[in-house]
């Protein structure tokens, strides 16, 4: 259970990761 929760958190995280950094990409091409 610990496993599968750390394992969901890593993808969670990874997720948050690349968003931010679709987002920044985003923001530089607008401006």
């Amino acid at each position: 259970m610990v496993t599968v929760f750390s394992y969901i958190a890593l993808l969670l995280s990874a997720l948050v990761i690349t968003l931010t950094c679709y987002i920044g990409l985003l923001k530089i091409k607008l401006i």
